[in-house]
C-alpha cells in the first residue's frame, strides 16, 4: 500500500489523474484502482472529478489528492513498515502537515512510536530536521524572547539591602520564574521525548540565540543582575531541555 501512496506523500498538494499514477503498474489495473478506492474510503485520499468537458463524451477523469489531517497522518504512519518509516517521516507530506496542523499535533500522533528505541531515533532525525518544524520553533522562540523582554521583576529587596549579588540574583530568579510558568512551555517539554542529542542540538539551533539575547537585554536594562543573566545563558546552552526559567521556581 505504501507504494500506491508514495506519489501523494512526495507531492501532497497535487491532484493526480489515474493515468499519472499507473505507470509503475504491471498487468491489470484493477488491484491499483481497488487500493485507491480503499484509500478514499479511509479518508486518506480525496476523490473528485476533473474540471472541463470529458473527452469523447466519456466520464470525466477522477482526480486524487491526499488529505492533510490527523486521520490521514495516523493511517499513513500505520502502513509504512519500520524499515521504510524514515521515507514517510522525511517526506514533503510530513512537512506540509506540520505547516498546517503544527508540531505538537505531529508529536501526539507519533508519541507511542517513541517508546521503541529504533523508531525514536528515526523520528528524531526526521521530524526535527523538517523545514516546517524549524520554522515553527524559530517563530516560537522569537515570541518567547519577546515575552521574556516584557518581564518586569518587581524587587521587594532593594539592591542596596542585598548582602551580595548572589542573594539578589536568587531573589530575582524566584520572582522571575512564576511569570514564565504559563503557556507556551509545552513545545519545550515535549522535546525531551526525542533522542537527547538530537533534541539538544535542535534546541540550540532554534531557541538558544533569541533567549540568550533576551537575557542579555534584561541585564542591560537592570531588570536582572548580570550574574543571573550569565547563569541563565549558560544554563540555557548546557541544559536546554530543563533550563527555562520556569524550572527555577
Amino acid at each position: 500500500m505504501h507504494q500506491v501512496i508514495a506519489p501523494f506523500v512526495q507531492d501532497p498538494t497535487n491532484y493526480f489523474k489515474f493515468k499519472e499514477l499507473r505507470y509503475p503498474i504491471k498487468g491489470s489495473e484493477t488491484p491499483y484502482r481497488d487500493r485507491l478506492r480503499e484509500l478514499v474510503k479511509a479518508n486518506v485520499l480525496d476523490e473528485s472529478n476533473a474540471i472541463g468537458r470529458p473527452k469523447k463524451c466519456g466520464p470525466k477523469p477522477k482526480l486524487y489528492k491526499i488529505e492533510l489531517d490527523s486521520e490521514a497522518f495516523r493511517y499513513l504512519l500505520s502502513i509504512y513498515p519500520d524499515n521504510l518509516a524514515q521515507e514517510f517521516l522525511n517526506s514533503n507530506y510530513c512537512n506540509k502537515f506540520i505547516e498546517k496542523c503544527g508540531f505538537i499535533e505531529a508529536h501526539r500522533l507519533v508519541q507511542s512510536k517513541l517508546e521503541n528505541p529504533y523508531y525514536k531515533k528515526i523520528v528524531s532525525i526526521s521530524l526535527l530536521n523538517l523545514t516546517a518544524t524549524k520554522e515553527e520553533y524559530r517563530s516560537f522562540s522569537d515570541n518567547l524572547a519577546r515575552k521574556v523582554l516584557e518581564l518586569k521583576v518587581q524587587s521587594f529587596m532593594p539592591v542596596e539591602e542585598a548582602q551580595d549579588s548572589v542573594e539578589l540574583s536568587n531573589y530575582q530568579t524566584s520572582s522571575l520564574a512564576p511569570k514564565l510558568t504559563t503557556e507556551p512551555i509545552e513545545k519545550i517539554e515535549l522535546l525531551s521525548s526525542f533522542e537527547p542529542l538530537d533534541a539538544v542540538q535542535f534546541y540550540r539551533d532554534t531557541l538558544n540565540i533569541p533567549l540568550t539575547n533576551a537575557y542579555t537585554e534584561l541585564a542591560e536594562r537592570s531588570v536582572i543582575t548580570s550574574g543571573l543573566a550569565s547563569f541563565l545563558m549558560f544554563d540555557n546552552y548546557l541544559s536546554p531541555l530543563t533550563a527555562h526559567p520556569a524550572n527555577a521556581s
